[in-house]
């Protein structure tokens, strides 16, 4: 069903709007990786998006946390980092051979 409604947008997209689209890609191992990594530790972390937090400063956010939930939190993902690392990367190449990765890269041109 995806792939008819795919196609279906493609056709109108080209028609309407004069574009075709050159290259689609599922594969980014920036985004694509650090985003599988954030949802599996989100399964064992108490404090959601906890390494986001972690990574972007989020002082604000992490200090409303309550201590206990806090030190749980950064204990549980220095534990878990490395090991869902490679459990993550190799989920995203698996979804990216099937072409359902977390990212989608479309690069269109518009017809002259």
């Amino acid at each position: 069903m995806f792939r008819a409604e795919e196609a279906k947008e493609q056709r109108k997209l080209s028609l309407e709007k004069n574009f075709y689209i050159i290259k689609k890609s599922t594969f980014s191992i920036e985004y694509g990786l650090y985003g599988m990594l954030q949802s599996l530790l989100n399964l064992f972390v108490p404090v959601p998006n906890y390494l986001f937090s972690f990574i972007r400063n989020k002082k604000a956010i992490i200090s409303k946390i309550p201590l206990l939930r806090n030190c749980t939190s950064m204990f549980l993902t220095i534990i878990f980092f490395i090991p869902l690392l490679f459990i993550s990367l190799f989920f995203e190449l698996i979804a990216v051979l099937f072409k359902k990765g977390g990212v989608i890269r479309v690069v269109i041109q518009k017809s002259e």
